[in-house]
């Protein structure tokens, strides 16, 4: 709670707390709202690596300054992953550098950085394929007669009223330009699908905004 004048954590800690199952999206449970309100946790991201760091000790149950197999097992599933005793025994000795069969904190710092890495490209994945629906892909092809890869700001107009998406030729011909990552003029087929995304939100929003 923001306004409670006991025992203050460091940031990290409790960035580390909040975070420690990836970005908080969604509902935030009312006390983090609070609290972020204050003290931006910067919730729609990973936990930095000094979050993690700091909730080393939680994890080192035995306060031995290592973690053990059993320790790592119950600490990935907060990092989110949930794995076999099995599992957990090959995640320890890939980051175990000096095989003593323990994670320090600077070997478990390693494992936290490749686990954050997988975590974004499965996250990356997974957007990859919820935006690419067929009838986004479809509309892309059909623009896209010369193979180029790519579609023009006046070409993607028409392309949008066909999938349902509302707006007038200068709205469409700007929001083209935002998503047009590279500036190349041209939409190709992720910025396209991201297009269509964040504009069918932004009239549902505005759909439910008028109900």
């Amino acid at each position: 709670y923001a306004d409670f004048d006991g025992l203050n954590l460091t940031w990290e800690t409790l960035e580390g707390i909040a975070k420690h199952n990836g970005p908080v999206v969604g509902d935030v449970p009312y006390a983090l709202a609070q609290f972020n309100a204050q003290y931006d946790l910067e919730l729609h991201t990973h936990a930095s690596i000094e979050a993690q760091v700091a909730a080393f000790e939680e994890l080192d149950r035995d306060h031995s300054g290592r973690i053990s197999q059993r320790e790592l097992r119950a600490a990935l599933p907060k990092l989110g992953l949930a794995v076999t005793a099995d599992e957990a025994t090959a995640v320890l000795r890939t980051f175990d550098a000096d095989h003593d069969n323990l994670l320090d904190v600077h070997e478990f710092a390693t494992l936290v950085v490749k686990l954050q890495d997988f975590q974004k490209a499965e996250a990356a994945k997974a957007e990859r394929a919820r935006i690419l629906t067929p009838d986004v892909v479809a509309a892309f092809r059909r623009l896209d007669v010369d193979g180029s890869g790519g579609i023009d700001a006046r070409e993607a107009v028409g392309a949008l009223r066909e999938l349902g998406v509302k707006a007038n030729p200068d709205e469409a011909i700007a929001a083209v330009h935002r998503f047009d990552a590279n500036k190349d003029g041209q939409l190709e087929l992720e910025e396209w699908a991201t297009l269509v995304d964040e504009l069918r939100k932004f009239q549902a929003r505005q759909g439910a905004a008028a109900k």
